[in-house]
C-alpha cells in the first residue's frame, strides 16, 4: 500500500533536511528532519505495517482540523521493484500529530495480533495521559485526596508529574497573555505621549491594516515564506513605525499599494485584488 502521487497534497509542504529511522513495531521506518523542525513520517509506511490502507488514513487525516495541521508531503526514497529507487513525495505526518492520529485508527482493521495489541496499548496510555492532564482537575479536591492513599506509587508519580506539567504550560501562557497585554498598554501609552505634529490611521484603518497582514500573512504561510509576524515586521521596516495604531495617517495610501504589489506576486496572475487593498481609506470627523 503506497500513497496516491496525484491526490491533492497539503498547504504546507516542508523541506527535508536530513533522513533518519525509527523503530516502529520492531520495524525500522524511515523519517525526515524538516527545515521547520519537525519530523515527518511517511503515513504508508506505518499503514503496511498495521495493514491498514493509507489512502483512506491521508483522508481521514485531511479531513481532520488537529491532525491536517501536521500532514505534509515529503520527498522519501521510494523503492520500484528489485533495484529501482526514486524519490517520491508521499503524505507524511509529524511528530507533533503522530499519536494522536494513531489514537484514531480502529484497533479492529489491524489484521496482525501483536501490531493490534501494541496500537491498543499505546491508546489506553494516551488516554490516561488525557485524563491525567484534563479529567483530573475536574475531581473534587476531596475526591482525590482519598484517591491518593490507595493509588500505587508508580500511578501517584505519573498524576504528579502530568500536574506539573499542566500548571506549568498554565503559567506560561498567563504570561504569555499578559505580555500581549502589557504590549497594547505601552502602544497606547506611547501613541498618547507622542507628541500630535502628525496624525495616526483611524481605528477603522487600523482594522483595515490587520486584515490585511493577516491576508498577506496566510499567503506567505502556504509558500513557507514566513506568516504574519513577517508582515508586520516588514511593513515597520519599510515604514518606520512602532506600531499599527501609529501608522502616520498619510502614509496610509503608501503601505495599502505596498501591500497590494505584495499581494500579486504571491498569487497567480489575474488574481483579484480583496476588497480591504482598495477600498477608500475612512477620514476623520474631528
Amino acid at each position: 500500500m503506497t500513497d496516491d502521487p496525484h491526490s491533492t497534497p497539503p498547504a504546507a509542504s516542508p523541506k527535508p533536511l536530513r533522513y533518519e529511522t525509527v523503530l516502529f513495531e520492531g520495524s525500522l521506518i524511515p523519517c525526515a528532519l524538516a527545515d521547520d523542525l519537525n519530523i515527518y513520517i511517511p503515513i504508508s509506511a506505518v499503514c503496511d505495517i498495521l495493514g491498514i490502507d493509507a489512502n483512506a488514513q491521508s483522508q481521514h487525516i485531511r479531513r481532520r482540523r488537529d491532525l491536517s495541521r501536521g500532514l505534509a508531503q515529503i520527498e522519501f526514497e521510494v523503492r520500484h521493484g528489485e533495484k529501482a529507487v526514486r524519490r517520491q513525495k508521499l503524505n507524511a505526518i509529524s511528530l507533533t500529530r503522530f499519536h494522536t492520529w494513531l489514537s484514531h485508527i480502529s484497533a479492529d482493521e489491524v489484521k496482525n495480533e501483536d501490531a493490534r495489541a501494541a496500537l491498543e496499548k499505546m491508546q489506553d496510555n494516551l488516554a490516561d495521559v488525557v485524563y491525567a492532564y484534563f479529567g483530573r482537575p475536574l475531581m473534587p479536591k476531596d475526591v482525590l485526596a482519598e484517591q491518593e492513599g490507595s493509588l500505587p506509587p508508580d500511578l501517584r508519580a505519573f498524576y504528579a508529574g502530568i500536574e506539573q506539567a499542566r500548571q506549568a504550560r498554565h503559567l506560561a501562557q498567563t504570561v504569555s497573555d499578559r505580555m500581549a497585554a502589557l504590549e497594547d498598554r505601552l502602544d497606547g501609552l506611547e501613541a498618547r505621549l507622542t507628541p500630535r505634529l502628525e496624525e495616526f490611521i483611524t481605528p477603522d484603518q487600523q482594522r483595515q491594516f490587520i486584515r490585511i497582514v493577516n491576508i498577506l500573512g496566510d499567503l506567505l504561510k502556504k509558500k513557507n515564506k514566513g506568516d504574519i509576524p513577517t508582515v508586520h515586521n516588514t511593513l515597520k521596516d519599510q515604514f518606520a513605525f512602532t506600531s499599527y495604531k501609529l501608522i502616520p495617517a498619510d502614509q496610509f495610501d503608501a503601505i495599502l499599494a505596498f501591500c497590494a504589489q505584495w499581494h500579486a506576486k504571491l498569487t497567480p496572475p489575474g488574481t483579484p485584488l480583496p476588497e480591504d487593498f482598495t477600498r477608500p481609506t475612512q477620514k476623520r470627523l474631528l
